[in-house]
């Protein structure tokens, strides 16, 4: 969080990798925060890029239908590349989609369609260029 309780801003990211540019390619399609890392927000792709490993991704409409899903990928994560890289997937996802507010309201669970996904990134990024 940044100054009085307000989530940091969004920055460019330049990965070792992006699945767009070549390698040494100087790439500035991708968004994220520091507690995001080390992913961050394709928002043209609808996909969650982990900027220290190439190819490696989460595609946010297939991936993030409701809550158990975002469960077992936070778990897998976690077993996979330790808590700094789940925590990351984590927060990203719930500053992008709100997961207690899309997904598992007052412990009841709910589902959000591709398209759903679609939307909320592309509020999300709305939101943030605007501030």
């Amino acid at each position: 969080m940044s100054r009085m309780g307000e989530p940091a801003p969004l920055v460019q990211v330049h990965p070792r990798w992006c699945p767009k540019h070549p390698r040494g390619e100087s790439c500035t399609c991708l968004v994220a925060r520091e507690s995001w890392a080390p992913w961050a927000l394709d928002p043209k792709r609808y996909v969650l890029t982990n900027t220290s490993e190439a190819d490696y991704e989460v595609d946010l409409e297939e991936r993030i239908g409701d809550s158990a899903e975002v469960l077992d990928w936070y778990l897998h994560l976690r077993r996979r590349n330790g808590q700094a890289h789940a925590t990351g997937f984590l927060n990203a996802v719930d500053d992008i989609i709100c997961i207690q507010g899309s997904l598992c309201s007052f412990g009841r669970p709910a589902t959000l369609s591709a398209r759903q996904v679609r939307r909320k990134v592309k509020e999300f990024m709305r939101g943030k260029a605007n501030q």
